[in-house]
């Protein structure tokens, strides 16, 4: 069985996992001149690469949720329904969550004193580690800062892998 999982957003990621074995993709994009995309066509390369139609195969991508502004709301509308298009189109054994469904089965949000609010990036790199302790999550030599995307990414695949078996 091949697990899915994608973190739709324009500095997200596609992950699988199969047999054990991890594999990761950054979200492609594409610049139309005003403003990034993500490249459904080198998308649906990757997911290709992954996906086996024999029914071995299932996805689970992010919904969007709560944004900060009018403008990263669109940006997330517009990246998930390029998502979501290539997967009904494709006829892939999908299943839409948000990203506080998935996170509850890795940690538990502590209740935060006034004023503060608990880092679930921070969160979700510390149990990626755990779980994919050979994983470094940089996208090349040059990085410094661990893929946020990668990192959720294979958080969401994780969550494929123990829910659709």
């Amino acid at each position: 069985m091949i697990h899915i999982g994608i973190d739709n957003g324009l500095s997200g990621g596609i992950a699988a996992i199969e047999d054990g074995t991890l594999s990761l993709d950054v979200m492609p994009i594409l610049n139309d001149g005003k403003k990034n995309r993500v490249d459904v066509i080198k998308l649906m390369r990757i997911l290709q690469s992954y996906y086996r139609s024999d029914c071995s195969s299932f996805i689970v991508y992010e919904s969007p949720a709560g944004s900060k502004s009018v403008k990263a709301a669109v940006s997330m509308a517009d990246s998930f329904a390029r998502v979501e298009a290539i997967l009904i189109i494709e006829r892939y054994r999908r299943e839409p969550i948000t990203s506080r469904k998935w996170q509850k089965i890795f940690w538990t949000v502590p209740k935060m004193p006034k004023g503060k609010s608990f880092d679930t990036k921070a969160a979700a790199l510390n149990k990626a580690r755990q779980l994919f302790p050979n994983q470094d999550w940089l996208t090349s030599s040059r990085c410094r800062k661990p893929h946020d995307g990668l990192i959720d990414a294979a958080l969401i695949a994780e969550y494929c892998r123990r829910v659709y078996k």
